[in-house]
């Protein structure tokens, strides 16, 4: 029986599956008051709930306390306020440099490498301080995403076949923070080690992948409260070409 809802509301949507073998999967989907089906439903629409404290999806390890030099704790960074705005609108590639340069494309609400390319995806936002979200799911070969990519640099993180492994065929969070020359990340609620290429400020987000597949469910964006947040206009960024390694 359908079930109806009204607009401007958020609902808790859960799907339970039980595989007992083979490659099945579950899929939810809704149609829109103009009749338009959409299945499933894309996660641009969706928002995800808190992962519990001390819960670690995917099995990636926790890292020791303190940044990624192995150094002391640092302050807090400040609050991120307002909704998620979403950057890929679940239909189209016009949030990417070139429309992915051919080496992307969007497959059931999502950005879908194409095999057998080696071309790294560049948004046209371009980001400052702030929090930018991805939601992903790669294979086991390799992949990187790249935030502030720009001529000043990046900062970025970097996962070659032999840490893959335990990823592959699972969804993940990644959330890059972005406060003046302070970057981290955090991979499902997990801090990551992070790779500072120069000192940018300011800049697009960049990623690609290794083997034949990487999947980029949303992409998100939300600034700080105070007077620290904020993003760069939305306009066009060089793309830099960057491949990934093999």
């Amino acid at each position: 029986k359908p079930v109806r809802l009204e607009g401007g509301k958020a609902y808790y949507i859960e799907a339970l599956h039980k595989e007992g073998g083979g490659d099945d999967h579950p899929a939810v989907g809704w149609r829109l008051p103009d009749g338009k089906d959409e299945r499933p439903i894309p996660l641009s629409r969706l928002m995800g709930i808190k992962v519990p404290s001390g819960w670690v999806r995917g099995g990636i390890p926790k890292p020791p306390s303190g940044d990624s030099s192995g150094g002391p704790s640092l302050p807090a960074l400040p609050p991120a306020s307002g909704e998620w705005e979403a950057i890929f609108d679940g239909r189209t590639l016009d949030c990417l440099v070139g429309g992915g340069n051919n080496a992307w494309r969007v497959e059931n609400g999502a950005i879908v490498h194409v095999p057998g390319t080696n071309n790294a995806a560049q948004t046209r936002r371009k980001f400052g301080d702030g929090e930018v979200r991805i939601v992903f799911e790669p294979d086991d070969r390799g992949f990187f995403f790249a935030v502030r990519q720009g001529d000043q640099g990046d900062w970025g993180i970097f996962f070659d076949k032999s840490r893959c492994g335990e990823l592959k065929g699972k969804v993940h969070e990644l959330i890059f923070s972005c406060s003046g020359s302070r970057v981290e990340a955090r991979l499902n609620g997990q801090p990551v080690e992070l790779k500072k290429n120069g000192n940018s400020r300011e800049g697009s987000l960049q990623f690609n992948c290794a083997g034949t597949a990487l999947i980029v469910r949303g992409i998100y964006y939300r600034p700080f409260k105070g007077p620290t947040g904020g993003a760069a206009d939305p306009k066009s960024a060089p793309s830099t070409g960057r491949t990934a390694e093999r």
